[in-house]
């Protein structure tokens, strides 16, 4: 997928993005010879920034699920899933990927988007209540699971605590 920053406030990879699929069969062809070259076993992301002229750079591989990476199964790919099939199946799963081309989303780290971009001033927390509204997804908050959410927003509360009591 390719995704572009809507904030990246200082100190930090972008805490509010807009992904939408980015169909390269060469790159698709180039990246499938890297992992196989490697002995990639697992869910991995490379980056790559893009200039102005469309020329692509790598940046980094991580051979992990990076947290930006649920996006992605707003665009139909399923990363866990796939996993677990390939393992199941002994092989990568190509066949399973299936992009919807049309599908876009916006991911929002709440968290640390509500910290570095509007309490520190760079945007209103109305714009920032706005932009919670129109984003297709979160890191933490999913209205089918609010646990995750609950419990980061309990840790973030009693580790703000701890600091003002230690004062």
């Amino acid at each position: 997928g390719r995704t572009f920053y809507y904030r990246v406030p200082q100190d930090s990879f972008g805490t509010f993005k807009y992904v939408e699929p980015f169909m390269d069969p060469a790159l698709e062809q180039k990246i499938k010879a890297f992992i196989c070259q490697v002995g990639v076993t697992g869910p991995f992301e490379i980056e790559f920034p893009i200039d102005k002229n469309n020329t692509l750079y790598v940046l980094e591989t991580n051979f992990r699920i990076a947290q930006q990476n649920y996006a992605y199964t707003k665009l139909g790919v399923n990363i866990p899933f796939l996993y677990a099939l390939s393992t199941l199946k002994g092989e990568i799963a190509y066949e399973e990927i299936q992009y919807i081309p049309s599908r876009k989303a916006t991911l929002m780290q709440e968290f640390e988007d509500l910290k570095e971009s509007c309490l520190h001033g760079d945007i209103s927390i109305w714009q920032w209540i706005k932009d919670v509204y129109h984003t297709d997804c979160f890191s933490y908050y999913t209205p089918s699971d609010i646990l995750p959410f609950i419990m980061t927003l309990w840790a973030k509360v009693l580790n703000t605590l701890n600091k003002i009591t230690k004062r």
